[in-house]
């Protein structure tokens, strides 16, 4: 949900995503993503696309600006 263009490397170029503003606020991440994939006529797998959408991201300096909790984990993980 914090990188679209890694959601749309995953559902295809024509998939519509909505940009989230704040993605930390989302109390139910994987149903949000449920219906990202639903809305582009696949279903979301949570094991087998949270590993694509992943992979997908070519930049996470854009998730961080997005999600100050993930800067957190990536500065407490690389820099500890």
């Amino acid at each position: 949900m914090a990188d679209e263009q890694a959601l749309r490397e995953v559902l295809g170029a024509r998939a519509k995503i909505k940009p989230v503003k704040n993605p930390e606020s989302e109390c139910n991440p994987k149903e949000a993503l449920e219906k990202i994939f639903e809305s582009a006529g696949k279903t979301f797998r949570f094991m087998r696309d949270n590993p694509k959408i992943a992979q997908a991201v070519k930049d996470v300096t854009r998730i961080k600006k997005k999600c100050p909790r993930f800067a957190q984990f990536c500065g407490a993980v690389l820099d500890p």
